[in-house]
């Protein structure tokens, strides 16, 4: 399948799904939305349903499960740039314990992407292998997010930690984009808003980078018997 010149939203949306996959797909161009951030663009999106966000069925906050996205491209149109992220997901839960899981992004394509080309927020247990990303602001992007409610001001709820995660045999370019600024080849986060929601069992090894870093933060804690790429 190939998808041209999405305007503003995702290409393919797994909200609250058991065992998706995507593969073999072209995602062509992207139209952003002028007043949204970057880390929301993906082309293919793990979602759950909220309150803000369902069009149908129970706003229940079930997350999305043993998901593969393989062998798929993310590049620019003849008319439309490329994509802010291939695959991804940027939504935390309101209920400790909504997180996404058992994710696969294996075998994947993407230039030029405008954010972290790989950003998988709220996903525990993902490998992320054999990618090639090339000259894109970010390369692969791991964090949690803590539970807190969808309302303004949020309310925090409490920990939603992450436990195994593979960052493995990628080959990562990053190039500054339109701004000036470039970030990670590979990041791994813990979130600390509210409550610290931590990331352990963590690998990072034989991944291929050229212009950018590894950076960890804290609460971060590595597989043991292992050492990971810094």
């Amino acid at each position: 399948m190939t998808v041209w010149n999405v305007k503003r939203w995702h290409a393919v949306e797994p909200n609250a799904v058991r065992r998706g996959a995507v593969r073999d797909c072209f995602f062509k161009g992207w139209v952003e939305n002028p007043t949204w951030d970057l880390w929301q663009g993906e082309a293919v999106q793990l979602d759950l349903p909220l309150a803000n966000n369902t069009w149908a069925g129970a706003s229940d906050g079930t997350p999305t499960v043993d998901v593969q996205a393989q062998r798929n491209h993310a590049g620019a149109s003849g008319s439309q740039p490329s994509w802010a992220k291939l695959v991804g997901s940027h939504t935390g839960g309101e209920k400790v314990g909504h997180v996404h899981a058992r994710v696969l992004v294996e075998g994947n394509a993407v230039d030029n992407a405008k954010w972290d080309a790989i950003g998988a927020m709220n996903t525990t247990q993902i490998t992320v292998r054999g990618n090639t990303i090339d000259n894109s602001v970010g390369g692969a992007y791991v964090s949690s997010v803590s539970a807190r409610t969808v309302s303004r001001p949020p309310v925090q709820v409490g920990p939603n930690p992450l436990s195994g995660t593979d960052i493995v045999d990628n080959q990562v370019t990053i190039t500054p984009g339109s701004s000036g600024v470039a970030r990670n080849a590979v990041r791994v986060s813990a979130d600390t808003v509210g409550f610290v929601s931590p990331v352990s069992d963590v690998l990072v090894t034989g991944n291929q980078v050229s212009g950018g870093s590894f950076y960890y933060t804290p609460n971060v804690t590595f597989r043991p018997g292992t050492t990971s790429q810094r």
